[in-house]
């Protein structure tokens, strides 16, 4: 929406707000990652995937957390965008897009889980269970990449690298295909669209080097 309106009509109070829903949900999975990596529980039984986060830096534990903040909020930054020029251009190709992915997702899910598609947690391995599941795992992974999503059962850690790549991959494709559909209509300053997409992949790149540190 604000993207639509024209620069005279825009303030600063518009994106600020949007930003600052952004920063909430990347400051929520960063705080959710660090309350299971630090769980003396997950370090013991999941070894391979818990405990990189130092206990005895507190500097590098910031610099984590810092990266992991940029890093989800960089990648739905970059994704908000791409999706409200496709779905601004057209609605019916923008559900056609995410039912795409998420049925590749699926299928490669099927494979790297030995052929199984049934979600792995009793009681919710059901059909509608496990597509409700999948679902949820898909738009994590659209919006808020949470970290434990890379859990084995889950998307596991090739998948969940190889959806991140995609992911900020993608987004230039989604933008370039909204304004092909005559999405330029609906926004007032393109370059601006292309400008914003930029920095925030440029935020999630900068927010996995840190996570690296």
């Amino acid at each position: 929406l604000v993207a639509q309106l024209d620069s005279d009509d825009r303030s600063w109070a518009m994106v600020a707000s949007i930003v600052g829903c952004i920063v909430s949900i990347a400051y929520l999975v960063a705080t959710t990652e660090l309350s299971m990596d630090k769980s003396t529980q997950y370090r013991t039984n999941f070894p391979m995937v818990h405990g990189y986060i130092p206990t005895e830096s507190g500097a590098r534990e910031a610099l984590i957390l810092l990266g992991i903040v940029l890093f989800v909020g960089g990648v739905l930054g970059a994704k908000l965008i791409a999706f409200a020029v496709l779905a601004g251009a057209s609605a019916w190709v923008a559900v056609a897009w995410c039912w795409a992915e998420a049925s590749v997702l699926f299928v490669l899910s099927y494979y790297a889980e030995g052929r199984i598609w049934r979600f792995h947690v009793r009681g919710a391995s059901g059909l509608v269970p496990t597509l409700v599941m999948h679902t949820c795992m898909y738009l994590g992974m659209l919006a808020a990449p949470f970290t434990f999503l890379r859990f084995p059962g889950y998307c596991g850690p090739l998948l969940y690298s190889v959806s991140i790549v995609y992911n900020l991959a993608i987004n230039p494709a989604m933008v370039y295909t909204g304004f092909y559909l005559d999405g330029s209509r609906v926004v007032a300053a393109p370059q601006h669209v292309w400008v914003s997409l930029a920095i925030g992949s440029g935020v999630a790149v900068l927010g996995m080097v840190l996570m690296g540190c």
